[in-house]
């Protein structure tokens, strides 16, 4: 069934009309908003774009101006004379009771320590990429020094070539040793306890298990988690994330700052969070956790 309505023609002519000039008179206020739009659109890829090369610039100056004045190891190391340095892989082994603390210091290649069954401090370099690294190991003073620095060849990252340089140190379980360690170019693993603990990595990711006395745990660009951790001091990191799952042997106050980032905590396990504070017993220890870009989550 269809209905029909005759429209005299007067009425038609008037609504054609009315048509027209609302036409008229919308079509300039839609095409201004579309132009609105699409300036809008314009200007946000181009200040996109120039936050990226900002960004970017500034990531560059940090790496080749800044980092390399902050990280000793970054620059062209002196080693000891005749300490028997080697560019190929190598296993030695130290008598603990002759040494009270480790340094170490790499260009480049990630560090690597843990507890094992051995009742000696075992150090081995591994270096299967083509860079001539030269590795020098040697006590002086009660401590036990590892450096490795490049002997001639220098980085080239453009080939994207696999870094494949590793110091892998063994240690008896409870050694009541300090450890201190700074790396330019590469990660940092420890899965044993240390009365003093110093880290710092330039360009590259750390990861921490265990029990710890005081600690200085430093990243200019990476990651920096902490697992089954107890301890104090500072865990600060410029640009990259913070991780820490603690143990219930965590003492005194836990502070946190962010200047770009979030702070995550389980509210249920610390529901006495506040002012950026968790309170876990009433030692005057305290733990700052600290990142200028970037997030940190407590567990």
């Amino acid at each position: 069934m269809s209905i029909n309505i005759n429209l005299p023609k007067t009425v038609k002519y008037l609504l054609i009309a009315a048509c027209i000039l609302i036409a008229v008179v919308l079509l300039p206020v839609f095409l201004k908003a579309a132009v609105n739009i699409v300036i809008g659109l314009l200007s946000f890829i181009l200040v996109m774009i120039l936050v990226s090369l900002i960004l970017t610039a500034g990531a560059l100056f940090y790496v080749y101006k800044v980092l390399p004045k902050k990280f000793s190891s970054w620059k062209k190391k002196t080693f000891k004379s005749g300490s028997g340095a080697v560019t190929g892989n190598s296993k030695e082994k130290f008598d603990i009771s002759e040494i009270r603390g480790i340094d170490v210091e790499m260009q480049l290649g990630s560090l690597r320590v843990m507890e094992d069954s051995v009742d000696q401090i075992e150090v081995e370099f591994i270096n299967t990429s083509s860079y001539d690294v030269e590795n020098v190991e040697y006590i002086e003073d009660g401590i036990l020094h590892i450096q490795n620095g490049f002997k001639e060849k220098k980085l080239n990252l453009k080939n994207r070539e696999s870094i494949n340089i590793e110091v892998i140190i063994k240690l008896p379980a409870k050694a009541a040793l300090t450890l201190e360690a700074e790396l330019s170019l590469g990660d940092i693993r420890v899965e044993a306890s240390f009365e003093d603990l110093t880290l710092k990595a330039a360009l590259g990711s750390i990861k921490l298990v265990g029990d710890q006395g005081h600690v200085e745990i430093e990243s200019e660009m990476g990651s920096i988690k902490c697992k089954d951790f107890s301890g104090y001091g500072d865990i600060r990191n410029s640009m990259g994330s913070i991780k820490v799952d603690f143990n219930e042997f965590q003492e005194g106050r836990v502070k946190t700052k962010v200047s770009m980032g979030s702070i995550k905590f389980d509210k249920e396990k610390y529901p006495n969070y506040h002012d950026n504070v968790i309170d876990f017993t009433d030692s005057d220890k305290l733990l700052n956790l600290s990142t200028s870009m970037g997030s940190i989550k407590i567990n």
